[in-house]
Formats: C-alpha cells, sequence, structure tokens
C-alpha cells in the first residue's frame, strides 16, 4: 500500500482531540490501555494510562501558547493537516498532544487536527519510524492534496541531547522516562512551540 493511501484512510478515520480524550478515559474505564488491547491491561499499563490523563488535564489547564505561536499559526495561507499517531499509555503524548491540540486551535480553519491509534495502524507506524522505532507521538504534516509538508515527533528537539546521553550512559529505561518528564516538567511546552513555529513558518514562506 503507498503512502498517499496509507495517509488517505488515516486522514478519514482520524479522530479529533475531545474524541481521543474521550475515548483514553473509556478505555481506562473498561481496564484497557488502546483499542487495540483484546484483553485487559496489566495493572502497570493501567497506572500509565491514569498518570497520562492526569498530565494531559494538567499540561492543558496550565501551559498556553506563546504569542508567537498563535501569531504563527494564524499567519497560515493554506489548510494543512496535523496527522497525529498516538496512544494514550505513552507519557511523550500525554505531555504534547495537548499543546499540539492547542495550536491547531490556534486557527481551527486552516489546521486540522487527526489522531490515529498507533496499534491500530501497523503499516502507517512503520512508514514514519524513527531511528527504527515505533516511537510516538509522530506527527505528519500534510498539504490539502496530502503531500508531507514535515514530520515531528517523538520529542522535542531541545529534548534529543537527554536521550542521547541516556543511550551512551547504559542506564535503565526508567531513568530516561524520569529524566524526560522532569525535563518536560521545566520546559512548560516551549521547545515543542519552537519546533512547531519553525515548521509552520517554512510552511508560510514556501514559495
Amino acid at each position: 500500500m503507498s503512502n498517499h493511501t496509507l495517509l488517505a484512510e488515516a486522514i478519514a478515520k482520524g479522530i479529533d482531540y475531545s474524541t481521543y480524550l474521550e475515548m483514553s478515559h473509556a478505555l481506562y474505564e473498561a481496564k484497557k490501555s488502546s483499542p487495540a488491547d483484546t484483553a485487559q491491561a496489566s495493572e502497570d499499563m493501567l497506572n500509565y494510562v491514569k498518570m497520562n490523563l492526569q498530565r494531559m488535564e494538567r499540561v492543558a489547564k496550565t501551559m498556553d501558547l506563546s504569542p508567537e505561536t498563535i501569531a504563527t499559526a494564524q499567519a497560515l495561507g493554506q489548510k494543512i493537516y496535523f496527522l497525529a499517531i498516538s496512544e494514550v499509555w505513552c507519557g511523550d503524548a500525554a505531555q504534547n498532544m495537548p499543546l499540539i491540540a492547542k495550536i491547531a486551535d490556534a486557527n481551527p480553519e486552516k489546521i486540522s487536527l487527526k489522531i490515529v491509534w498507533r496499534d491500530l495502524n501497523p503499516d502507517l507506524m512503520n512508514a514514519y519510524l524513527t531511528n527504527g522505532g515505533k516511537a510516538i507521538p509522530k506527527i505528519v504534516v500534510l498539504d490539502e492534496n496530502l503531500n508531507e509538508l514535515a514530520t515531528w515527533g517523538a520529542r522535542p528537539a531541545a529534548a534529543l541531547p537527554i536521550v542521547a546521553e541516556w543511550k551512551s550512559s547504559g542506564e535503565a529505561h526508567s531513568v530516561l522516562v524520569e529524566t524526560i518528564q522532569r525535563w518536560y516538567n521545566k520546559d512548560k511546552g516551549q521547545s515543542l512551540q519552537d519546533d512547531f513555529n519553525k515548521i509552520l513558518t517554512a510552511i508560510t514562506n514556501k514559495k
């Protein structure tokens, strides 16, 4: 299946952020961590889901877009899609998806956010791996004809040195998770906004 077909199918079935939140809460109530689950999730996975639901709520309430980000989003002259591949159990998704939704909401006439579940869309995920891994959230920015304009994910560019340092250290994955979450709390969404300002400015300036 071609990438264009995969993208078209994903856009057609993608959900908005409010639906993503509603489904995420429903999954937790059903003791599942993903719509792809065929059985109840483990207690550890359910704890991740519960924690991330709380994180998404906190980020949405406490982190606002900067005037620069709002202006950049509103300067867009063409309609684009943010196609997001995500899952509620993912800590990076919990930190970033609320702000990505706010960026889309800053210019709803031009930016349409469509979210699909990673584990229900393996072919799409495999087309957008990060260093060979199925890292999420992954955002594919598309024009109205579904031509790819940019990709982003799974973390802000400013966080990548933290990941590189962890990989070289040989420490447990739990150390990375804790370090990254501390970084997110300190950064307060500014690095994500910086990344998307660059992406949107490049789209606006493209001749």
